[in-house]
């Protein structure tokens, strides 16, 4: 039997990410947005059973819930990233109560239920496929526990990035790393390359102390960009209801226009005792076609 046949957008996601995996917690990592663990953190507080991680990179979330007792499962298709995350996972004495798992979203290989179930950083952005990131939605919902939540975040799409074949020139930082070397990075945003993807070309840059280049590499990812209203209309038509909308990881903001990050807590539709929380009808925002960190 041959082997199902992977996606462009999936090979090179994971090509990309092992490609800077040991440099991730200097590169996104410190560019995540202010206030997401501390979201996630104080969602999961209480949960005494293992917590579903997809697309967990290098553990920055679900390392976070692991340093306060829980238990974590971490997936992610980069063999890279997850490498780096077990080091990190030595380095910090949270082998026992972190198991990680290398597998695909598109095919989520755990069987198991979940009261808690995370899909952050705009991850969910990636599959890039037409209905992909729908069937992963309709995936969680059948692995959620009775009460049991979805906490995710996407990126609200920016106007500047909604003509179709345009490319965007963006030099996103340059910072010191604590050896005293410094990583440059900067990105071509490619919008509407197909309908509805857009390419991300990632240049990156290590340099010396006297500004010697040491090693530089590009990568190249696609994403569907998701505006609010596509999220929350996915969410529905997959079962799921909208338990709480914080924009830009506040408590309860309804997304306005400078809005960068939307953040959802789902539960499915026919859990009363998950909906109990009284659910508010969030506000659409900007729906223009975005980038990714």
């Amino acid at each position: 039997m041959s082997a199902p046949r992977v996606p462009e957008a999936a090979r090179l996601a994971e090509a990309s990410y092992d490609a800077i995996a040991a440099l991730y917690e200097h590169d996104m990592a410190r560019s995540a947005p202010a206030g997401d663990v501390a979201f996630y953190r104080a969602r999961c507080a209480g949960v005494a059973t293992p917590i579903l991680e997809l697309a967990c990179g290098t553990g920055r979330i679900g390392f976070a819930l692991a340093q306060h007792g829980q238990r974590v499962v971490g997936l992610d298709r980069s063999s890279g990233m997850l490498q780096e995350a077990r080091r990190r996972a030595r380095a910090l004495g949270l082998e026992e109560r972190v198991y990680l798992l290398r597998g695909d979203l598109r095919a989520l290989p755990l069987r198991a239920s979940f009261e808690r179930v995370i899909c952050a950083y705009s991850a969910l952005t990636y599959l890039a496929e037409p209905g992909a990131s729908e069937e992963l939605l309709r995936a969680v919902r059948e692995r959620l526990r009775p009460g049991g939540r979805f906490l995710l975040d996407v990126f609200v799409p920016r106007e500047e990035l909604a003509r179709p074949g345009a490319e965007v020139l963006v030099r996103d930082y340059e910072r010191e790393l604590p050896d005293g070397t410094r990583l440059e990075r900067s990105k071509i945003v490619r919008v509407e390359i197909e309908p509805g993807r857009n390419e991300i070309e990632r240049f990156y840059v290590l340099r010396d102390t006297d500004g010697r280049e040491l090693w530089k590499v590009a990568t190249r990812v696609r994403i569907r960009p998701l505006p609010p209203a596509a999220l929350l209309a996915a969410a529905r038509d997959a079962g799921l209801a909208v338990v709480e909308t914080c924009a830009d990881f506040r408590d309860e903001a309804p997304v306005a226009e400078e809005t960068r990050t939307l953040a959802l807590v789902l539960a499915r539709d026919d859990d009363e005792r998950a909906l109990s929380a009284s659910p508010r009808a969030p506000r659409a925002g900007p729906s223009a076609d975005s980038g990714s960190a």
